[in-house]
Formats: C-alpha cells, structure tokens, sequence
C-alpha cells in the first residue's frame, strides 16, 4: 500500500509514526468516479487521511495525526465529543453526496471512529454500533447535528434516531428537502433505494426498513452499496 503524498507530508510535519495508521476506511469504486466527476479533486488525493487500495484505505487513529488535521483543515467543524464517548468497535457508514463525503469522512476520522464506510449518494444514512446509554445517544446526536443545518436545506426527522432494544445499533436518516433533478431524479432515487432495502431487510427477517438493523457491518455496507446498483 502507498501513501498519499498529502498524507505523507502530512505525517513528517508532525513527525506521527506510521504506526498510529491503523483504522479502516473503506469507499466504493462508483464513489471514487462520482468525485472525480465533480472536479473537486481525484481521488485519493481528495483527502489526505488514507492509504490507498483498491476499494478503500486505511484512516489515521487518533490522537497526533487527528491534532494535525484539525490544524491543517480548520474548515472541517467537529462537536465537542471526546472519543472516549463512542465505544471501541463502532462503524460510521456515510452516504452523502459526492461534495460533502470528503467533510463527513474527516469528521468521522477526527472522532476516532474505527471503521468507516463512504459511499457517494443523494441520501444520507449514519448508522453507528453504541452500547446502552444516554452518552451515545447524546453523542451521536452531536455528530449528526455537525453534518448538515438548516441553510443546507436538510431536514433533520424528529425520529431519525432509533435506539436498538440491545443498545447495540442506532440508525438515522436525513432526507434533502430539494430536489437536485441535475444530478439524478432525487425522489425517483430516494423511492428506488427504499423499494430495495425494503426487499433486502425483508430477506434478512426485517421487517420496518426505518428499524435499527442488527446484522454483520459487511451485509450493511453491501446493502448500502447496491441500493442504486
């Protein structure tokens, strides 16, 4: 595996061993083509806090090189939560569209969380594994309300936040109030992904595809990802 230069550069200015380089970011290839669609920047170059590989990478643990980041790319606002709130283990899966994955990932990298999942999209679904609690809730509330305000013309639902009966995974869903008919009939997509979870939760014994989901991450992540396949 290479890293990116930025990252690299990054990691010799703040003199961060290579052992501090241990979480997992994975994104998909249509996400890859979807922003360098968009002219921003190509990717793996878009956000200097992977290794890249052929489908995904690998984020920077937290600590020095989370202090570096938040230095280097003052822009990327993260709440006032301390790490230690989210309990090892949890996934941070991320659909947004292309312009703003780059931000979510970050905040997601500065957080501390040990996977994350990106993937390009016109809807934007977080679902992140928590133990019983009030402070994951609070948490996770923080980091959902860091992503999008009400200027960005998103709709935050009153019941976005599903607390598992085992407190092992919340869920949440924020929806675009316009439609952006420019990069894809939005509501005719947003109809599409929810007619497929609906068959794909059905198949796993699931019944509301609004309820938290108490499956492996890898049969998250591949439902997230062929939502628009």
């Amino acid at each position: 595996m290479l890293l990116v230069p930025h990252f690299r550069k990054l990691m010799v200015k703040y003199r961060i061993p290579p052992s501090l380089i241990c979480k997992e970011v994975l994104v998909d290839e249509e996400f890859i083509q979807d922003f360098a669609e968009y002219g921003d920047a190509v990717f793996p170059h878009a956000f200097p806090g992977f290794i890249f590989r052929h489908v995904g990478g690998v984020a920077v643990d937290e600590g020095p090189m989370r202090k570096a980041l938040a230095s280097e790319y003052p822009h990327v606002s993260v709440p006032d939560v301390p790490p230690s709130q989210f309990p090892s283990g949890e996934n941070l899966f991320v659909e947004a569209p292309p312009e703003r994955v780059r931000d979510i990932v970050a905040r997601g990298v500065l957080l501390g969380f040990k996977r994350i999942y990106g993937v390009a999209r016109e809807s934007v679904i977080v679902d992140l594994t928590a133990e019983p609690g009030w402070k994951e809730y609070s948490a996770l509330s923080a980091l959902l309300q860091s992503f999008y305000k009400v200027e960005d013309a998103y709709r935050l639902p009153s019941d976005a936040f599903y607390p598992h009966p085992k407190g092992s995974m919340g869920g949440f869903v924020a929806e675009k109030v316009k439609e952006y008919s420019d990069v894809r009939g939005y509501y005719d997509f947003l109809k599409r992904i929810f007619r497929y979870k609906r068959k794909k939760l059905s198949s796993l014994g699931i019944d509301d595809p609004r309820r938290p989901m108490d499956v492996p991450p890898e049969d998250l992540f591949e439902l997230y990802v062929t939502t628009t396949e």
